[in-house]
């Protein structure tokens, strides 16, 4: 009975650690929820063991009064702890008619007392001083009294900020060790505020504190009218990055007019701009008539009033379009509305060759559309003063030079700027519907001067210089188509 009374405070110890493993050897790890508190301590209680960690007395707010104090009864504060939420309230004693206050030195010594009465401000007619530092503020508020107080004067280093041409900014007092504190920005008329030229950190001195500018200029960005568009204010000597340009209908600006490297002086920048180009597709359906680029706003021009589909080997007879190509605003598809391809009369045509500024060379086709059953041609074409031709740079096909009655021939008129041709053939030469011929070859020599632009040349629509004879000998007016030279 004895063994058994000896063993119980052993097993009542040994509750307070849980069974380590054999194996492993682990220690106990606490686990526990949220803190528990008495009125003086908060702590941790392990759920595992119920031993008691984290103990520590409570951390208290600042207070807040849930009653005020008056003459006739005591007020109450409650104040909570920060880590665990336990509450205390504490009395607050019963105002007092009046109270009393000490106003002290630095050093303690007294320099006034006063009585004040409850909720009314205190009246200091002190005048603390101390050398070489000037009086900055009193260490309690002694507004709305309700309490005896023994108040400190505290002292401070005047701190004066002056502007760029010395008159006082701005003062203040800073306690020993202490930062002054950054006024508002000063202005200046063309400058920009840079600093102040002393630190405003750990005070230990009366300081003298100076604005230090930067001289500015004004660049003035303008619109395509004159008028300012955006004004950006440049350190001098400094250059800046251009601003996105103003937009201006149907035009692109491609950048401003002036220099902005290390501005010196106040400076307008005016706008660059290119006038937007459209793209005008005259078709007849899906086959391209012709297209031309279009400055923005003015009109395209008209096409020929003849197409050639060289892939059917006919010529449609274009008599109007559907759609209006005056003022043009965008890219733009126009499309044909009357039109018919030519079965019943023949078509000379002369080719549009698009060549690269810089080439020296340029040929030019003259084609014939059927049907006729041609007996004779004739026709005279004119050319651009600028360009140059000379006898042996025309070929004429061979089925003009050689036939048992065939005779053919042309001039070259550089004066004139004219190329006639002519021929006759005793059997005639059938030029059937859809079926075109090449009849001759022109070689222009190109002036690597020329401007890019239309070269024309143009047939001769007189009846007399531009005909064909047909099996009956009766002169044939055909449709006529003109061309040049195109240098891009």
């Amino acid at each position: 009975m004895k063994f058994i009374i000896a063993m119980i405070p052993i097993l009542f110890l040994s509750g307070c650690f849980k069974k380590e493993d054999a194996t492993t050897n682990n220690k106990h790890t606490h686990t526990f929820d949220s803190y528990s508190y008495d009125k003086d301590y908060h702590y941790h209680v392990c759920k595992d063991c119920n031993g008691i960690v984290d103990k520590e007395e409570h951390q208290y707010d600042e207070g807040v009064v849930s009653k005020e104090a008056t003459l006739d009864a005591e007020g109450e504060k409650t104040f909570k702890c920060s880590i665990c939420g336990y509450e205390y309230t504490s009395s607050i004693p019963k105002l007092k008619e009046s109270y009393t206050l000490r106003f002290l030195d630095w050093n303690g010594d007294l320099l006034e007392e006063t009585t004040v009465k409850c909720g009314e401000d205190a009246f200091v007619t002190a005048d603390p001083q101390y050398e070489g530092m000037e009086f900055k503020c009193w260490d309690k508020d002694i507004t709305n009294v309700k309490s005896d107080m023994d108040v400190y004067a505290i002292y401070g280093w005047a701190v004066d900020f002056y502007d760029y041409d010395g008159t006082l900014y701005n003062s203040q007092v800073v306690c020993n060790g202490e930062s002054a504190v950054m006024p508002e920005t000063p202005k200046r008329s063309g400058y920009r505020f840079d600093k102040w030229d002393k630190s405003l950190n750990n005070i230990v001195r009366k300081t003298e504190i100076n604005a230090e500018y930067i001289k500015q200029y004004k660049v003035s960005f303008l619109n395509c009218d004159g008028s300012v568009y955006q004004t950006v204010y440049v350190d001098e000597g400094d250059s800046m990055v251009p601003i996105d340009g103003p937009k201006r209908t149907g035009y692109t600006f491609v950048g401003w007019e002036g220099s902005l490297e290390d501005i010196y002086a106040n400076v307008s920048i005016t706008p660059k701009y290119e006038i937007k180009v459209c793209k005008v597709d005259f078709k007849i359906g899906y086959n391209l008539v012709e297209t031309q680029y279009v400055s923005y706003g003015q009109s395209a021009t008209e096409p020929a009033s003849i197409y050639v589909d060289w892939k059917a080997k006919h010529c449609f007879k274009i008599e109007s379009w559907k759609t209006d190509y005056s003022q043009i605003t965008q890219d733009t598809t126009i499309q044909a509305k009357d039109y018919h391809i030519i079965t019943d009369t023949p078509v000379i045509y002369v080719d549009t060759t698009e060549i690269e500024k810089g080439k020296d060379k340029a040929v030019v086709n003259v084609y014939i559309f059927g049907p006729i059953n041609a007996f004779g041609i004739n026709f005279e074409l004119s050319y651009n003063s600028d360009l140059i031709i000379s006898n042996d740079s025309v070929t004429i096909n061979t089925n003009f030079t050689v036939g048992r009655n065939a005779a053919a021939g042309y001039n070259v008129d550089n004066k004139n700027d004219k190329i006639t041709f002519s021929w006759i053939e005793g059997n005639g030469k059938t030029i059937a519907a859809d079926t075109y011929v090449k009849v001759m070859s022109l070689s222009f020599s190109i002036d690597s001067k020329l401007q890019s632009g239309l070269y024309e040349i143009n047939l001769n629509n007189a009846l007399d210089k531009t005909y064909l004879v047909n099996d009956d000998l009766v002169t044939i007016n055909p449709e006529i188509v003109s061309g040049g030279i195109k240098i891009n």
